[in-house]
């Protein structure tokens, strides 16, 4: 079962959900599970690959590219560049906007996000941002509300 909620999460959130255990293992479980698909770019897939290529997480080329190519690509949601619209939003990261734009273009449900820049502005941008903890009750209460419907239908 496919649900509809799109996501686009921030670099630190799909790198945690693909290398440790903890709540945002959750995301990458809800993504393969088909609860949420993921949003992406070519912007985006860059910063992946490129924050992964760290020598700090001691990931070979190949690895990089498996976790790419298996763990995130076949559930995400590919936005055309010429799509992403103007702005800018985080002055304090400008590098940052991307996943605005990205946001914005997708009309996604929820940024996730666990980066200070756009937390501190939360308030003020044109997308909604949400952290880990919240997306995931943000999700169980949507999956909640599906299975209500579901039971509904049936009768």
């Amino acid at each position: 079962m496919r649900f509809d909620v799109l996501v686009v999460c921030d670099t630190n959130v799909v790198i945690s959900a693909l290398l440790w255990d903890g709540p945002t293992s959750a995301i990458h479980r809800a993504w393969v599970e088909g609860i949420c698909s993921l949003t992406l770019d070519e912007t985006i897939l860059a910063e992946y690959r490129r924050v992964l290529s760290y020598p700090k997480f001691g990931l070979s080329p190949a690895d990089v590219n498996f976790l790419l190519e298996n763990e995130v690509i076949p559930f995400g949601i590919m936005v055309r560049e010429s799509d992403l619209p103007l702005g800018s939003w985080i002055p304090d990261d400008p590098e940052d906007d991307a996943f605005i734009r990205l946001a914005l273009a997708a009309k996604a449900d929820a940024l996730v996000s666990g980066d200070r820049h756009i937390l501190a502005r939360r308030d003020n941008l044109p997308c909604r941002i949400l952290t880990v903890a919240e997306f995931l009750e943000f999700v169980s209460s949507y999956l909640r509300l599906n299975q209500e419907d579901n039971r509904k239908d049936r009768r």
